[in-house]
């Protein structure tokens, strides 16, 4: 769920124009959301208890979100490239670095295992938005869906940052 409704703010920053085509998708959400807490509410805690979740585990919960972001920046530099004449050969090689910074910090996830790594994931992710933010205020109007991802990997590494201490 959470997954369309990303795709859809992406499509809505590319296409403000488009908004009105989502508009029963929010409606969808909240009752979705709705039913979604109604059954969290049915499970007894103390009959199940919250499992802790290994360090290795969170890494590959991390790696697995930075492969869903790389997928969705990918599918953006496509539909921009499509574009005649938007993206500039040196555009083309900015997105290019990013998506191996992107692949760096996604194979450093996944081969972690101490919690030492935490702090080097977020520098990396901190990295990766900053590129994308500056190349994001080159394509002016263009860059709302890349400015859109590159504030999610903030969040992202913003989050990575409290795991690192």
């Amino acid at each position: 769920m959470h997954i369309i409704f990303f795709a859809v703010d992406i499509d809505i920053c590319r296409m403000p124009s488009d908004k009105p085509l989502f508009d029963n998708l929010a409606v969808f959400k909240e009752s979705l959301s709705e039913a979604v807490e109604f059954f969290r509410t049915l499970v007894m805690p103390e009959s199940n208890p919250i499992l802790e979740r290994t360090v290795h585990k969170q890494f590959q919960d991390i790696a697995y979100q930075g492969n869903i972001m790389l997928f969705y920046f990918r599918g953006e530099i496509e539909k921009m490239s499509r574009l005649d004449g938007l993206l500039s050969e040196g555009q083309r090689e900015a997105f290019a670095e990013i998506c191996e910074k992107m692949n760096d910090f996604i194979r450093l996830a996944h081969g972690a295992s101490n919690e030492m790594a935490f702090k080097p994931i977020a520098e990396m992710l901190c990295s990766i938005y900053t590129d994308m933010i500056v190349q994001a205020n080159k394509l002016g109007d263009f860059g709302g869906a890349v400015r859109f991802l590159a504030n999610e990997f903030k969040g992202f590494a913003d989050n990575v940052k409290k795991r690192a201490g």
